[in-house]
């Protein structure tokens, strides 16, 4: 009896060696042999376009500072590098230097910012002083859509390579910096006379009350965006989105969509106002009570325009996390 219980202990340990041993396998097998620095990217809550099969929206240029921490400030500053812009070619990430990690363990701060831009970012890292946050605005005239009003961040503080890659790469999931405001508007039927339009009759939608300049930075734990000190609320004219209408049924009301980006902020009672424009006319909406626009978020507001009104739905503002859906107005690349 004793000797079958000494081989069982022995199997139990084989079994548990064994065990170690490939678990250790894993987490080697997720660090490249190489300590080359590898990509991909996603954006947070995206949703893939219809027509898009390759499930990523990112596809613009960053600019990437990844941080050593290493106690010794001579291996921190051999693998620490700043502002580096990654380019995608045939569906991969690369930059045009070889970026090393120093190794598995040693933990690293990683800030990535879309779309790149040099000179905006180029004061995002400070060796003496660390990350530092910087200004940003979105344009005040929309009615060309621009990735570069869609400000994308990531921030990864104590990144572990060897814990924390995918397949042996870093994954980057970039979030929006500022937040979408989508409007609908429901036409009255009476736009129908004498036929249903097939082009909005509404030429161009503005939005007041908000501020467009913006003190970024991404490594705040409370406000990633907010409007700088001598910020000042400026008209911005949105993007025109879908029409849609009916042109065999005169009864069924056309909806025309509009959207912009707008910087994180709080605007008060009666100070957000959205105009409405036609050939002849102007329509005038103002929101009576205090409103908050968060970043990340899409705030959607649905109108019905009416020959001389417009009014608003019950819903009044409706805030969701920016899921850059197939129907929305403006989409990031």
């Amino acid at each position: 009896m004793k000797v079958i219980h000494f081989f069982a202990i022995t199997a139990m340990a084989a079994a548990m060696f064994t065990s170690c041993s490939n678990d250790g396998d894993l987490a080697q097998s997720n660090y490249p042999s190489d300590n080359i620095i590898r990509v991909t990217t996603d954006l947070n809550n995206a949703k893939t376009r219809a027509d898009e099969n390759s499930g990523s929206l990112m596809e613009k240029d960053f600019l990437m500072t990844i941080v050593n921490k290493n106690s010794e400030s001579s291996l921190a500053a051999t693998y620490t590098y700043v502002n580096k812009r990654f380019s995608k070619t045939s569906g991969t990430w690369s930059c045009g230097e070889t970026l090393l990690w120093q190794n598995a363990i040693t933990p690293v701060d990683i800030v990535a910012l879309a779309p790149a831009q040099e000179t905006i970012f180029n004061g995002v890292y400070d060796q003496s002083k660390g990350f530092q946050s910087f200004s940003y605005s979105v344009a005040a005239d929309q009615t060309t859509a621009d990735a570069k009003n869609d400000l994308l961040y990531c921030y990864s503080p104590d990144f572990e390579p060897g814990k924390k890659l995918v397949d042996q790469k870093l994954n980057i999931t970039f979030n929006h910096a500022f937040c979408l405001i989508d409007i609908i508007v429901t036409l009255g039927t009476e736009f129908n006379v004498p036929s249903v339009p097939t082009t909005s009759p509404i030429t161009e939608v503005t939005i007041g009350g908000t501020k467009i300049a913006a003190n970024v930075n991404v490594t705040s734990t409370t406000a990633i965006a907010t409007p700088t000190d001598k910020a000042v609320a400026t008209d911005i004219k949105a993007t025109q989105g879908t029409f849609t209408f009916d042109k065999d049924n005169a009864k069924k009301s056309c909806t025309a969509r509009f959207s912009c980006i707008v910087i994180p902020q709080t605007i008060a009672a009666n100070d957000f106002k959205i105009t409405l424009k036609t050939a002849n006319k102007a329509y005038e909406w103002i929101l009576d009570k205090e409103i908050t626009l968060k970043s990340g978020f899409s705030h959607t507001l649905k109108l019905t325009m009416g020959n001389d009104v417009v009014l608003t739905t019950k819903e009044s503002i409706t805030a969701k996390p920016w899921l850059n859906e197939p129907d929305s107005t403006l989409e990031t690349e």
